[in-house]
């Protein structure tokens, strides 16, 4: 049995900080919460002092890439791959280990459009880290995702040039209901939890086709349908048009990721069905740049504007919001430091440091579909917590000094800390 003591709580659950918390735990999980004065330290245990400093949840991102690691250029939009699907798999593992160490205990993996998915890498690295093998967060993997001929997913000149190399295509591209659920099917069978589609362009296609629907409304539903009698959810990839996104949440995605061009319909439809947005501001901020072409600036510029009005009504109609960075991208998007930024950027754009903590604990578990196992300090959870020296509610920046991140916990195990001196103590 552990104890951590002597801390400030942050729950996640938005309850005010608790001064001189105590948090027991046993095995894998919380037992025990509460206030010095009612919950007694067992004799015998062992005791991790806070110090004074703020006890949280680990931080869950519910858009992550870890297989995607390529890099980028003005010129090529994503770049030349230069690696083999070996060293995507050994650059994942070392990405897992990254975003532990800067606090992530649970990740959502949704695809990585063709960069690593036919040898099912993050499935595996995600059975590694429950295996024990290898260091990392939690994962839920969409193993791939799915795309039509000529969609979002299939307009990247890297994945073409992977083709050509030989290496195949990751993602599933589809046309027609039966391959929707054909392919469905066969995500579930080599083990993904979860289904990512991209249902609409992206801003990187830098053309007319910018924020347009892609998979067909019947195609979507055959997807959404066929996930739901399978026992699983679907994440849905949708820039705009608004009414695509409507309709995504309308026949029961999930979450909405990126949500960038919605309007006050959509984001009530969205309230309306309970679907998380998962708006991924980092992302799009990174397009803004000088290296890019001035048209990739100038609709990057509009989406940014558009993304903070999309992010205040989504608050102002009580939508859930979840954290996602889309971390793994090759603009500088980089596991185990963007998540830091884009809880900087939430708050800059609408949400308290509360708002952002809650979005990137309780939300991203409830997002996922497990929040009655992580996400809050509560007795019954799974014991993934952070020791953080200074407090994210008066200035959330300090997350991006990992040298603050004091101990990261998951499932009752210390596998990151930072103390000068030894964690554990013996309590008489």
């Amino acid at each position: 049995m552990k104890v951590i003591r002597d801390g400030t709580l942050i729950d996640g659950t938005g309850s005010p900080p608790l001064k001189d918390a105590v948090v027991v735990i046993e095995g894998a999980k919380i037992v025990q919460v509460g206030g010095s004065d009612k919950v007694r330290v067992p004799a015998g245990v062992e005791v991790i002092p806070a110090n004074g400093q703020s006890i949280m949840p680990g931080l869950i991102d519910c858009h992550t890439h870890i297989s995607d690691v390529s890099t980028a250029s003005a010129a090529t939009g994503w770049g030349v791959l230069e690696l083999s699907h070996s060293d995507r798999a050994i650059m994942a593992v070392v990405a897992a280990r990254k975003l532990l160490e800067a606090g992530i205990t649970t990740i959502r993996d949704l695809g990585d459009a063709g960069l690593g998915s036919p040898t099912h890498i993050t499935v595996a690295v995600r059975d590694g880290i429950r295996r024990g093998d290898i260091i990392g967060p939690r994962i839920f993997s969409s193993n791939s995702g799915i795309t039509i001929t000529g969609g979002h997913a299939d307009m990247l000149k890297s994945v073409r040039a992977l083709a050509s190399m030989g290496q195949g295509l990751g993602y599933g591209m589809v046309d027609g209901v039966t391959e929707c659920i054909k392919l469905v099917r066969e995500q579930v069978r080599v083990g993904a939890d979860q289904i990512k589609i991209w249902a609409t362009g992206g801003v990187m296609e830098v053309s007319d086709r910018t924020g347009t629907q892609e998979l067909s409304d019947e195609e979507i539903t055959a997807i959404v349908k066929e996930a739901k009698r399978l026992g699983i959810f679907v994440a849905a990839h949708a820039v705009g048009p608004p009414e695509t996104i409507s309709f995504c949440s309308e026949a029961g995605v999930r979450s909405i990721e990126h949500g960038v061009f919605s309007d006050q319909k959509s984001i009530d439809m969205m309230k309306k069905k309970g679907t998380f947005l998962v708006p991924t501001l980092f992302a799009y901020q990174l397009l803004t740049k000088d290296e890019f072409p001035a048209v990739t600036r100038e609709i990057a510029n509009r989406a940014v504007k558009a993304h903070e009005n999309t992010l205040r009504m989504a608050k102002d109609a009580r939508v859930k919001i979840a954290m996602g960075t889309d971390s793994g991208d090759p603009f500088g998007n980089v596991h185990g430091k963007s998540q830091a930024l884009e809880l900087e950027l939430m708050t800059k754009r609408g949400l308290t440091e509360m708002e952002s903590l809650i979005a990137s604990t309780r939300n991203g578990a409830e997002c996922i579909g497990v929040g009655d196992k992580v996400g809050t300090v509560e007795a019954g959870k799974f014991a993934d917590l952070l020791i953080v020296d200074g407090d994210p509610l008066h200035d959330i920046r300090m997350l991006q000094d990992l040298s603050r991140i004091k101990m990261v916990m998951k499932e009752g195990v210390p596998l990151v800390t930072r103390f000068q001196e030894p964690i554990v103590q013996s309590c008489i």
